[in-house]
């Protein structure tokens, strides 16, 4: 049964991060008078890193407050964001293509995030800056998303051991040009890993994702080097190690109360899944408020969600790049029980019917029919799932998989 949501309903968005900013624009757009409560902690900094975001993101923040995409340049320091070129993951070179007319954004977190709290001024927003320890306690609301952040340790939080990074290395690449000499994330695959660089106004933002079981920090610093060949500049200082877990929440939602971006998951930044992952809890956490006894429709979502974007992630690691090294061995095994996971579960179904009409696309050379724009697994949608499986040349390394499962 859904609840109406009254006037004097007050939802609370907890943290002043990127997944507290997606969730405060999200509240923004629905239609009903209700009061949202938008807390952030003054004292604590935002992640100052380079970001890729994804089309939905784009769409929610910017037409909340009232902003056409194209101040991303003098606002905060971003670029239009087109695509994703891939370089030596099986060819040459690939592009995962948005479409003609689409594109997402890159960005600084920092100056976004600042830009979106003072630029938003809508009558349904409360802002107020203040450090909460215990939310339950301290905050009068029928419903609190919680976006403190985390690093996913504690028996609330499950690790997603089938992702095989959990260190991250990132340089600054500053520049006066004026704008980037390219507007699409760049990832390159390397022997411990891959790197992606994000362009933005002022800067490149570097960053090795990899396995601190498989490279030393040294070998990593070395290493990133060989990428200094896509950017015209090199860092004028060493960056900085950042350790990570890949994992989800076991219980996300409860009938007055869930948790987005760190405080609820963190997955490599692999295709930038997570921004689209924190608009789903937003509005999963809104369908919470008004269907509280239908929380395990939700969490059953969420956890969908996961699964699926898993297997995004883990196609770029079935690929047989031309590094022969332990990191791509080991990434090969996580990968292929990745997708025997899948082809052995519900959702094979729904994974086939994407998977299986790729090879007619690709000897059509990329024409899709309605059909297969319409179909999607996860985030991808079918042209998204056509462009990488082709481009990393692992479709017959799904079939060995598939059949497999079959015959288990």
């Amino acid at each position: 049964m859904r609840t109406e949501i009254k006037e004097n309903t007050k939802i609370t968005v907890l943290g002043g991060g990127t997944a507290g900013v997606v969730s405060a624009c999200f509240l923004v757009h629905k239609p009903e008078k209700f009061e949202v409560e938008w807390i952030r902690d003054p004292n604590i900094s935002p992640v100052s890193v380079g970001e890729g975001s994804t089309l939905p993101m784009v769409i929610n923040t910017f037409s909340a407050i009232g902003e056409d995409p194209s101040a991303i340049y003098d606002k905060i320091g971003g670029s239009k964001k087109f695509g994703i070129r891939k370089f030596d993951w099986n060819k040459d070179e690939f592009m995962h293509y948005f479409g003609a007319t689409s594109y997402a954004i890159h960005f600084s977190a920092h100056e976004f995030q600042n830009w979106i709290w003072d630029t938003i001024n809508d009558p349904k927003i409360t802002k107020v800056e203040k450090n909460i320890v215990n939310p339950k306690e301290e905050i009068d609301a029928n419903y609190i998303i919680d976006c403190r952040g985390g690093t996913g340790e504690g028996d609330e939080f499950e690790k997603a051991d089938n992702i095989p990074t959990n260190k991250a290395y990132v340089e600054q690449v500053y520049h006066t040009d004026g704008k980037p000499l390219f507007e699409e994330t760049l990832c390159i695959a390397r022997p411990y890993g891959w790197v992606f660089i994000i362009p933005l106004m002022n800067r490149y933002s570097i960053g090795y994702i990899y396995n601190k079981n498989f490279a030393t920090d040294d070998q990593i610093k070395n290493d990133i080097k060989e990428v200094y060949k896509y950017v015209p500049y090199k860092p004028e200082k060493e960056g900085n190690f950042i350790p990570f877990n890949n994992y989800k929440r076991k219980q996300n939602f409860e009938w007055n109360y869930s948790y987005n971006g760190a405080a609820s998951f963190f997955y490599e930044p692999l295709e930038a899944t997570s921004h689209e992952i924190s608009n789903k809890i937003a509005s999963w956490s809104f369908d919470t408020l008004r269907r509280p006894a239908a929380t395990e429709i939700w969490q059953s979502y969420y956890d969908r969600e996961m699964f699926q974007t898993e297997a995004i992630i883990n196609i770029h690691y079935l690929a047989k790049t031309k590094w022969d090294t332990d990191f791509w061995k080991y990434a090969n095994e996580s990968a292929e029980k990745t997708f025997s996971n899948i082809y052995s579960s519900k959702w094979r179904n729904s994974f086939k019917n994407i998977t299986e009409g790729i090879e007619d696309v690709i000897k059509k050379q990329g024409h899709y029919t309605r059909k297969e724009m319409a179909q999607s697994f996860g985030q991808w949608p079918g042209q998204s799932w056509i462009m990488n499986v082709d481009g990393l040349g692992v479709m017959n390394k799904l079939k060995e998989i598939d059949e497999r499962a079959n015959r288990s």
